[in-house]
């Protein structure tokens, strides 16, 4: 089973989510659609020093279908302690300036955990330990059925 957030996020929340995904993820990615957003690039360069890779992708968790004509920049950055304290200390990834240009996912062992449709609220955990922890943390969950978080 995975399991959707079901109360709507704000910034301190999301900042609550994310903090506990230190504990459980490896690796954070951030997709980017096409845009020009000045506020996602502060954000992407204080990261800088903990980025993996750069992948071009026309499907990744949260979207239905591959978008064929269009790609968007999936940058790969190492999430732990140290990552998470520069998103604590910048503008949440979740400002109105940003909500509508980014989808961000989490890893364990190059799997995806939990991923973020932000423009849509819809947040989904896809590890049983992490829901403990953010049922923990107040948040209802309600159980969704398992579908395919291929994203490369």
């Amino acid at each position: 089973m995975f399991y959707r957030i079901v109360d709507t996020l704000n910034e301190k929340d999301y900042l609550k989510i994310i903090e506990c995904l230190k504990d459980f993820s490896q690796e954070m990615v951030i997709v980017e659609y096409p845009t020009e957003n000045n506020a996602i690039m502060k954000i992407k360069n204080k990261l800088n020093e903990f980025k993996i890779e750069t992948k071009w992708l026309t499907k990744w968790p949260g979207t239905k279908l591959p978008r064929k004509k269009i790609k968007a920049k999936a940058d790969i950055y190492n999430y732990n302690k140290f990552s998470y304290n520069v998103l604590k200390n910048s503008n949440s990834l979740i400002s109105e300036e940003q909500e509508n240009d980014i989808d961000v996912f989490f890893l364990k062992n190059r799997n995806c955990i939990f991923f973020s449709v932000i423009h849509e609220d819809i947040h989904v955990i896809t590890d049983p330990n992490l829901a403990e922890n953010v049922k923990l943390l107040g948040y209802k969950l309600d159980k969704i059925p398992i579908f395919n978080l291929s994203f490369v």
